[in-house]
């Protein structure tokens, strides 16, 4: 039976019996949601004190990516065990270029979330931006066991 704790700043004391207890609860959930802010790092992961089975990260208006006329945006997806996700998207440019990069992966102990900056092709017929780690952008996830 969970007992709400009332913290205060510099009173209530934090002791390693009531930490365990925290952990206890955290790792007893089925599921886990929440929101985390890109800090523009090629990479980073995200920790959740389990490895979850499927996480769906998205921007927050709710959306994934962004496709406009050559213009590729991501900004999340459904990653599942051994199923990441990724750009995979073909140019019509000439030379024909096949993008294929890391945007959300499922790691041991969490997922990893993903920041290109813009790429443009050399006659500027596409753009392409992982932003799962965007320098101060939020997103929203939900992890399952």
């Amino acid at each position: 039976m969970y007992v709400k704790t009332n913290w205060v700043d510099d009173v209530t004391p934090i002791s390693s019996e009531k930490l365990n207890k925290i952990e206890q609860g955290v790792s007893s959930l089925d599921r886990v949601a929440g929101i985390y802010v890109g800090d523009g790092a090629p990479f980073r992961k995200v920790l959740l004190g389990f490895t979850p089975s499927s996480v769906f990260v998205c921007d927050e208006d709710g959306s994934t990516h962004y496709k406009n006329s050559g213009d590729y945006r991501y900004n999340g997806g459904l990653a599942l065990t051994n199923a990441p996700i990724k750009t995979g998207f073909t140019t019509t440019a000439n030379p024909v270029t096949t993008v294929n990069e890391f945007v959300l992966e499922i790691v041991a102990g969490g997922f990893k979330v993903y920041y290109t900056s813009y790429k443009r092709n050399s006659d500027y017929s596409w753009t392409t931006g992982i932003n799962t780690n965007a320098n101060g952008k939020t997103l929203h996830y939900i992890a399952h066991k």
